[in-house]
């Protein structure tokens, strides 16, 4: 019988990332991006314009940080396709956009999982990264390829720069988003979808690595009596 390594465990972070589980998640977070962007838009009938917030990328940035920046740039463009076919604004979906949603996601995902500052506590650590991340996928894509979707196929006759400094109002949605997620991270580490934010002393095992080593010995012994017999 197979003995189970740590990178076989059930969870994104703990990488047991087979095919099914993954269009599991896949799915799981598609559904809470739409639920957000629902409630967003529900929220912005009541508030003024200056102050509409969009939480679709709430859904975006735990789908790439747990997932990986692939997934959840998938995430990002196929809740954002169901999103427009749910709320339809007229016409054909922007291909540009979606995109650009979906890169948002990625350059989210990427920078959460390469930048790394090793010697911070863990939750400042991936604090500082989620940070980073949002502002480097909202100067490109928020501000850039989105930006420029919107202008070129609905106001192409407004100055573009002018345009551009409208949108910068949407950098309110990213802090939100941004705040919300930080307030997430230490669930998503309880449920062992982030690293743990207890760094493990020398020869400590997590809970994580106990389960592991208890399902190897059991089937060691497995292994044993069936050789026995």
């Amino acid at each position: 019988m197979k003995i189970k390594s740590q990178q076989e465990i059930a969870t994104p972070y703990n990488c047991r990332k087979t095919p099914t589980r993954i269009v599991v998640y896949i799915a799981t977070m598609v559904a809470i991006s739409i639920v957000l962007k629902l409630l967003s838009n529900t929220l912005s009938q009541t508030l003024p314009s200056f102050l509409k917030i969009s939480l679709a990328y709430l859904g975006w940035y735990i789908a790439a940080a747990i997932l990986g920046p692939w997934a959840g740039g998938a995430v990002a463009v196929i809740s954002d396709l169901i999103g427009q076919w749910l709320i339809p604004t007229g016409g054909a979906p922007n291909l540009l956009l979606m995109a650009g949603n979906g890169l948002n996601a990625i350059i989210f995902g990427l920078t959460f999982k390469y930048v790394k500052f090793n010697k911070l506590p863990p939750y400042a650590d991936m604090l500082i990264r989620a940070v980073l991340g949002a502002i480097f996928s909202a100067i490109i894509c928020t501000l850039g390829v989105n930006t420029f979707g919107l202008w070129y196929f609905y106001y192409p006759n407004t100055n573009y720069w002018a345009f551009t400094v409208s949108r910068l109002t949407q950098l309110t949605s990213v802090a939100a988003n941004i705040i919300l997620f930080a307030a997430t991270i230490p669930v998503l580490s309880n449920m062992g979808l982030l690293p743990p934010l207890k760094r493990k002393s020398a020869g400590e095992e997590n809970d994580v690595e106990k389960d592991i080593r208890t399902e190897n010995d059991a089937n060691n012994h497995s292994d044993k009596d069936a050789q026995g017999k």
